[in-house]
């Protein structure tokens, strides 16, 4: 038996080595144990596999930290049984990689994260099984583009939904191309894209923000709730990032607000709308429960009915290349992340340099940061008309 100690974790195994224990010293105070060598027991061949054993464990070990793996008793014990011939490695396919890769991820990724590649992974065995089409390395081509591009739609996705899907599969075959599982470029090609659409996804005006703010509401925990939206519409943060807050986020004598943000992880400093400090103010000695998204997106909508937000709004998205129009009521398509869309809009229209707003709201470039906010044609020209160069 060999015996290896790792991670606070112990693999136990059998080497395969069999001899009657008067061969064998035991391990002393700084000598390991060994075979005796004999006329009749040939102890030197049976220390030198025994090192050689050892010598494979630490080089393997090694290997799967260098391969950026978290080597776990499995891992090393499924390793040990192809090097002693006992299991035949089984070749590497899109599935078992897809597995491994959300079990042991190569990264710290958010669970929300690896639920994407895990629904990937389903609907590849999905789509596997419907259409007949073998999903591999070596199968993934413009063809399985194409065909899994249709499969997506008929299941009734939009394509900017189908496009999750390629994301996910293109980060993870990156993945696989850099550690040399696969050496196919096919989703390097310019035909792998993944299809961007800009959302029509609304935002509050400023008057709509105050209008919502100056609502009567009765039920404390409602009124909290709209209060929580409103600080997201003049701090852009993500409503995921009022679960980790306490007083200590507020300094300068409530001037400014420092928060690490919860999905990028960096340090961002606000200045406090009077509005903001207001709210900070009345819940400053209460403990911030934050809803589930979903819980408070519902919420939001009946909100926004009571602030009478019925405007209608056309909403277009596109699926399998036919764009879809429909009619809402601006009370309906209010999520949390309207909240944070409002803050950069409004401060972008307010002629706020775009690269101070980008500082809070993480976009890393220009154009990004211009996709996502909304503002219309006679907006922008009202911009321009306030600009020394049109005067």
């Amino acid at each position: 038996m060999c015996s290896l100690t790792f991670n606070y974790q112990r693999l136990i195994a059998s080497t395969g080595e069999k001899f009657s224990s008067k061969y064998w010293i035991a391990a002393k105070k700084g000598k390991p144990a060994r075979a005796i060598n004999s006329w009749e027991f040939k102890g030197d061949e049976v220390n030198l596999r025994l090192k050689n054993i050892e010598k494979f464990l630490l080089s393997d070990y090694r290997k799967q930290l260098n391969d950026g793996k978290n080597p776990t008793v499995k891992s090393m014990h499924d390793s040990f049984m192809v090097y002693l011939g006992k299991r035949t490695e089984s070749p590497m396919t899109v599935h078992k990689f897809l597995k491994e890769f959300t079990d042991d991820p190569p990264k710290k990724l958010k669970e929300r994260t690896l639920g994407k590649y895990r629904l990937l992974a389903k609907r590849l065995l999905e789509f596997e099984k419907t259409v007949g089409y073998k999903v591999n390395f070596d199968t993934i081509n413009e063809k399985f583009y194409n065909s899994f591009n249709t499969y997506l739609n008929g299941l009734g996705l939009l394509d900017v939904s189908a496009a999750q899907y390629f994301k996910c599969l293109k980060s993870a075959l990156n993945y696989a191309f850099e550690k040399e599982i696969t050496l196919s470029v096919e989703h390097k090609k310019k035909y792998f894209k993944v299809f961007d659409e800009n959302s029509d996804s609304i935002y509050l005006t400023m008057d709509e923000i105050k209008n919502l703010y100056s609502l009567q509401i009765e039920d404390d925990y409602l009124r909290f709730k709209r209060d929580i939206f409103i600080l997201s519409c003049h701090t852009g943060l993500r409503f995921s990032d009022w679960g980790k807050y306490s007083k200590s986020n507020i300094i300068e004598k409530g001037r400014f607000l420092k928060v690490m943000t919860y999905k990028t992880k960096e340090m961002v400093i606000i200045p406090l709308h009077s509005i903001a400090r207001e709210i900070f103010e009345r819940y400053k000695d209460t403990s911030f429960v934050i809803p589930s998204n979903q819980k408070m997106n519902k919420t939001l909508k009946t909100i926004g009915q009571l602030a009478e937000m019925h405007q209608t709004m056309n909403v277009s998205s596109t699926s399998g290349g036919i764009v879809m129009t429909v009619s809402r009521m601006k009370c309906e398509l209010i999520t949390t992340h309207t909240a944070r869309r409002s803050f950069a809009t409004n401060a972008f229209l307010s002629g706020i340099p775009t690269i101070s707003i980008m500082k809070i709201t993480g976009h890393r470039t220009e154009r990004s940061f211009l996709k996502y906010i909304r503002v219309s044609q006679l907006e922008n020209a009202m911009k321009l008309a306030e600009h020394p160069f049109f005067n």
